[in-house]
């Protein structure tokens, strides 16, 4: 549902970024568990369907969309800055590529009272990320560069190649009562005259 943004002199917008890791880990030989990451380029904390969002502020940024009413196969960039040594482990040893991405917006007054409901932006899929080091030689100190590429669920349906094998067992996954391949094996190597007349 739209929101009527026309009687307000002036509003602030904030973007909030979910995505859902299946393979995270935090050490090169820890196990894998499922995690949701999710943060925001709003000041303070703020939950959406009982997720709260990690403030980043000007450290999040995300590359601009164009709003169109039908779908279309328009990939996104995130990229996370300032990222400390430290935490940059999560990143290289968890399973980033393939993890379900969500990114929602919120419009709030200038006193910062939400109006409307939060609105889905854009969803997708991570498709792959790298990494920029900037290594402050005075301080000896390194901060990192996240940039994530994301692919939409749009532009990932268009690229499946989906269909179906002719023999028995790839027509019986789809219904298994189905006898129209049984005699497919049969025919293996069989002679076929094709447009002879008889």
């Amino acid at each position: 549902m739209a929101i009527n943004l026309t009687s307000y002199s002036g509003l602030r917008a904030a973007t909030f970024v979910r995505i859902s890791v299946t393979d995270y880990r935090t050490t090169p030989t820890g196990s894998y568990t499922p995690t949701v990451l999710t943060f925001s380029d709003h000041n303070t904390a703020f939950t959406i369907d009982s997720d709260t969002y990690t403030p980043l502020g000007n450290l999040l940024g995300i590359s601009d969309t164009s709003s169109e009413l039908r779908q279309t196969n328009q990939d996104i960039n995130i990229t996370l800055s300032g990222i400390p040594d430290a935490n940059l482990g999560e990143v290289l040893y968890s399973k980033l590529k393939g993890s379900e991405v969500q990114i929602y917006r919120a419009y709030f007054t200038q006193a910062g009272a939400q109006i409307g409901s939060t609105q889905g932006r854009w969803k997708g899929t991570v498709n792959n990320y790298n990494i920029d080091e900037e290594y402050e030689v005075l301080q000896t100190t390194a901060t990192n560069t996240v940039q994530i590429n994301c692919i939409s669920s749009h532009n990932l349906l268009a690229r499946k190649v989906a269909g179906l094998k002719t023999n028995p067992n790839s027509i019986k996954t789809y219904s298994a009562s189905d006898t129209s391949f049984d005699r497919v094996p049969s025919l293996i190597g069989s002679q076929f005259d094709f447009g002879v007349q008889r």
